[in-house]
């Protein structure tokens, strides 16, 4: 799974990686395009669902941060 902003390669995904997580914490439009560069299986999570994820398991809300984290520095470093 690749993720582009227009023709640059943002980040490669590779299985168990999540993508869409901005969505479900800020309103905006999104930032990138994901796009399966092999076959994929996806698990969709709704705004409702991420929420009581986040709620019930502070471990699952800990690694959504770190995702974020990460992905903020490699685009810090990026610039």
């Amino acid at each position: 799974m690749g993720i582009l902003l227009g023709n640059r390669l943002l980040a490669t995904l590779e299985a168990n990686e999540l993508f869409g997580e901005m969505a479900l914490v800020d309103p905006a439009p999104r930032s990138a395009t994901a796009v399966a560069t092999t076959d994929v299986r996806m698990v969709r999570v709704s705004k409702k669902q991420f929420l009581v994820l986040v709620s019930r398991s502070p471990t699952f809300a800990r690694d959504v941060m770190g995702v974020l984290a990460r992905r903020l520095r490699a685009a810090n470093k990026a610039m």
